[in-house]
């Protein structure tokens, strides 16, 4: 804050941006925990229970692959936004998840990966 205590006009827009964006997608950011695998190039992943929250930042990624996947089966994949399906493939103890084109000023995409443990 300002030191008369009101808040920057620009720094307003920030915050609201920010709350409608977890509107959308907070649950793939409250009560969850760092996914198996450390921050890649193309993103990070949060972790509830069993669902796999996969945070794609790198806007140019057609795909992410997740390897050394701990998991037995992918029961459902979507995106976090609108419940899309998306066509995540496990081969070979890792997960081929495919990325469609963001929007510049749309953050990051996140998908949602439940699995079986």
């Amino acid at each position: 804050p300002m030191p008369n205590g009101e808040i920057q006009p620009e720094f307003k827009e920030r915050l609201a941006y920010m709350g409608s964006w977890l509107r959308v997608y907070g649950e793939s950011i409250y009560n969850t925990r760092g996914g198996y695998l450390r921050p890649q190039s193309w993103g990070a992943i949060t972790q509830r229970g069993d669902t796999l929250y996969v945070h794609v930042l790198d806007k140019g990624a057609a795909s992410v692959t997740l390897q050394n996947f701990p998991y037995s089966k992918i029961l459902k994949a979507y995106l976090i936004k609108d419940h899309t399906p998306v066509d995540a493939q496990l081969h070979d103890g890792a997960v081929a998840i495919p990325v469609k084109q963001m929007n510049e000023d749309q953050p990051d995409e996140v998908i949602a990966v439940v699995v079986k443990k």
